[in-house]
C-alpha cells in the first residue's frame, strides 16, 4: 500500500514537472524573442488600422541569411565603440520591414499569408490537444490502468499528434521561406531556409516506440491471464 502511494506521488511531480517543461518548450521562442513578439503585436495592430483607412500596409519579417559568396563573407560591418573602428561582419538574423507598394503586390501574397494562418490554427489545435492525450495517459497510469488498449490506443494518437505538429512546423517554415523570397531579396546574401521542430518528430517517433512496447506488454499479459 505504501509502495503504491509512493508511485502514485512519483507519477504526480513528474507529470507536474512534464507540464511545466511543455510550457518552456512551446514559449521559449517567445522569450528568447521577447521583443520581437512584442514589436509583431504592434505592428499588427497599427497594420490593422492602415487597412481600415485603405493604407497599405507593412509586414515584419524574420530572415537568417546566408552569404552568397565565401571569398566576400564579411560583406557588412558594425562600428565598435570601444576602439572607434569597423568590425567586417556577416548578418545572420535579421527583422526587417517590408512595405507592400500597392493593391497588386498585395494580393499577390493572399495565399501565402492565408496558409499562414491555417497552418497556424492547426498547430494551436496540436499544441492543445498533446497535453490533453499525455494527462489522460497519465491519468491512467495514476490509477494503476496501465496494460490496457486504451492506454496503447492514446499512445498511438499521441505519437501521431506529435508528428503532425512536426510536419505542419515543416511546411509553415516552407511557407515563410518562399513568402519572403517572393518578396525580398537582399545583395551579397541568400535567404535561409529556417527548419525548426525536430523535437517534435523525436517525441512523436519515442511515443510510438512506447505505444508499441505497450502494445506487446497488454498482448502478454492477456495471454497470460488466458494461460491462468
Amino acid at each position: 500500500m505504501e509502495k503504491s502511494k509512493s508511485n502514485r506521488k512519483s507519477i504526480a511531480l513528474l507529470s507536474v514537472l512534464a507540464g511545466i517543461a511543455y510550457l518552456y518548450l512551446i514559449s521559449i521562442d517567445f522569450i528568447n524573442n521577447w521583443d520581437a513578439v512584442a514589436n509583431s503585436f504592434m505592428q499588427g495592430y497599427h497594420e490593422s488600422s492602415k487597412i481600415m483607412d485603405e493604407q497599405m500596409p507593412d509586414e515584419t519579417f524574420s530572415m537568417m541569411l546566408n552569404a552568397e559568396d565565401l571569398d566576400n563573407y564579411y560583406c557588412d560591418s558594425l562600428y565598435n565603440l570601444k576602439n572607434d573602428h569597423y568590425l567586417p561582419a556577416k548578418i545572420q538574423l535579421i527583422d526587417v520591414r517590408y512595405h507592400f507598394a500597392d493593391q497588386t503586390e498585395y494580393r499577390q501574397t493572399i495565399g501565402y499569408r492565408t496558409t499562414i494562418l491555417i497552418l497556424v490554427c492547426l498547430f494551436i489545435i496540436g499544441l492543445i490537444a498533446i497535453p490533453y492525450y499525455f494527462y489522460r495517459i497519465i491519468g491512467a497510469f495514476y490509477k494503476d490502468h496501465i496494460f490496457n488498449r486504451d492506454n496503447v490506443r492514446r499512445l498511438k494518437i499521441l505519437g501521431n499528434i506529435l508528428l503532425v505538429v512536426y510536419l505542419l512546423q515543416i511546411i509553415f517554415d516552407l511557407t515563410l521561406y518562399y513568402y519572403k523570397k517572393l518578396l525580398i531579396d537582399i545583395p551579397n546574401y541568400s535567404l535561409s531556409i529556417y527548419l525548426s521542430g525536430a523535437e517534435w518528430l523525436f517525441l512523436g517517433l519515442i511515443t510510438l516506440l512506447l505505444a508499441n512496447i505497450l502494445k506487446r506488454s497488454v498482448e502478454y499479459k492477456e495471454e497470460q491471464d488466458l494461460t491462468i
